[in-house]
């Protein structure tokens, strides 16, 4: 089940970015997002084998949405430790996994706008900022709900085991 919520989180943000302009308040980062997702499927010793799906995860992200190369690989082997932390503190659930989504968002964002800011690619601009963030949080929560609902559904009918 790893692997086929990864797939769809990888084709999804293909095809909304490929749907949406850059001024768009729906924003998708399904990919990222899916980190959370797939998080409670792995065994407590199986973390290093998280840790090479999300270094893989990040340099297809950064090759074929962003065009960079190591702008993403960075995110996405820092974003493992934050959710093993917050699940280490607090239980998996559906408000949890939107806290967290929320709070990655908040990073990622961050990370990359002043990465980008820095190396000349954006302006320096707050309201820039915010905005990313805000267009990025409606639709991503709404892609944590559904497909956390849907692997609870497909975990429990065929028995899936998820270890938080």
């Amino acid at each position: 089940m790893i692997y086929i919520i990864l797939f769809v989180s990888l084709l999804l943000d293909y095809v909304f970015l490929s749907l949406i302009s850059n001024n768009s308040l729906l924003f998708p980062l399904f990919t990222l997002v899916s980190l959370i997702l797939i998080y409670p499927l792995f065994k407590e010793h199986q973390f290093n084998r998280y840790l090479i799906i999300s270094f893989c995860l990040g340099i297809v992200y950064d090759v074929v949405y962003m065009n960079t190369i190591f702008l993403n690989i960075g995110s996405f082997l820092l974003f493992p430790y934050l959710i093993k932390y917050f699940f280490k503190n607090f239980s998996v659930n559906i408000i949890n996994n939107i806290l967290i989504t929320i709070l990655l968002i908040i990073i990622y964002r961050t990370i990359t706008f002043l990465v980008l800011s820095l190396a000349g690619y954006l302006s320096l601009n707050f309201w820039l900022w915010i905005k990313g963030i805000y267009s990025s949080l409606i639709v991503n929560i709404l892609y944590v709900i559904v497909i956390y609902y849907t692997s609870l559904f497909i975990g429990s009918k065929f028995e899936i085991r998820r270890f938080r």
